[in-house]
């Protein structure tokens, strides 16, 4: 039970408080803020500076170009199989990213950039 509280859009269904739900949002905020200064860095440090540009330019594509994409497809689903069940199945489809994330450590890190 413990790996609900890790995500947001899970831990609203389980508080129905409104102040903690945002109270989770905020953290997850920062926690975003974080996580792209962690990812920019890396990612910075192990491209050539000759491709910087066009790496960014694809991310950026990549990242914000999907989203109204994704908006419009989870209306979608929600309208389909309703709100409540639309959150909890994209939610644990983002605790998928908790299942991958010890895939990302310090020593495939260090590798990339000695690669790099």
């Amino acid at each position: 039970m413990a790996f609900l509280w890790r995500n947001p859009v899970l831990r609203a269904l389980i508080v129905p408080n409104v102040w903690v739900i945002g109270a989770v949002f905020v953290v997850n905020g920062l926690m975003i803020a974080v996580w792209n200064v962690t990812v920019v860095s890396l990612r910075q440090e192990i491209t050539p500076d000759h491709l910087l540009g066009r790496l960014n330019s694809a991310y950026r594509l990549l990242a914000w170009g999907t989203q109204p994409v994704g908006a419009f497809l989870g209306g979608l689903v929600a309208t389909v199989i309703g709100y409540r069940w639309t959150f909890i199945a994209f939610g644990l489809l983002a605790l998928l990213t908790l299942v991958l994330a010890p895939a990302v450590t310090n020593a495939r890190i260090e590798k990339a950039l000695r690669a790099g």
